[in-house]
């Protein structure tokens, strides 16, 4: 499963819908979205537990520096309060720090879940309703990225947004 941010796209664009890709990988299937042309955001679409499927951003080992969160959420509370929503469980669109259940433990991300069926292949769920989500879920991690970008609740934050890119 490739990270959250790509320079390389890995498919090819059509021409309907020149900003929005789909690759189908083993364990899931990958909607790229190009931000700009050699900037691409990477959300991946797999099954999650009990029929549900999985809208995932991949921050890999990104938020193992939350070692001490009684101490790091009120500065990230100050500085990112999108991040901050989303980590508390706050955030309006039900986006939330997950793992993917095949992941490495140390690795997480933003995700959302959206209603579907085991017995329906997996390609069969993409409607515009989860493409909504799926821009949705653009947003929401171009947002924190640029939260952590420019106003960090520590200095590490800003130079581990470099891990993020694949």
């Amino acid at each position: 499963m490739r990270k959250l941010l790509d320079t390389k796209a890995g498919a090819t664009f059509y021409e309907e819908m020149p900003n929005l890709t789909l690759s189908t990988r083993k364990d899931c299937i990958e909607f790229i979205f190009k931000l700009k042309p050699g900037i691409y955001v990477i959300i991946n679409m797999t099954r999650g537990t009990g029929g549900k499927i999985m809208l995932y951003a991949n921050w890999d080992k990104y938020f193992m520096r939350m070692q001490n969160p009684d101490v790091q959420l009120p500065r990230i509370q100050k500085n990112c309060p999108t991040l901050f929503a989303v980590l508390t469980g706050e955030d309006k669109d039900d986006v939330s720090l997950l793992s993917h259940r095949n992941a490495p433990a140390h690795e997480r991300g933003f995700g959302v879940f959206c209603d579907g069926d085991v017995d329906t292949p997996l390609i069969a769920h993409i409607d515009n309703n989860l493409l909504d989500k799926v821009a949705m879920l653009v947003n929401k991690n171009v947002e924190i990225y640029n939260e952590l970008n420019t106003t960090p609740p520590f200095p590490a934050w800003k130079d581990g947004l470099s891990e993020l890119w694949n």
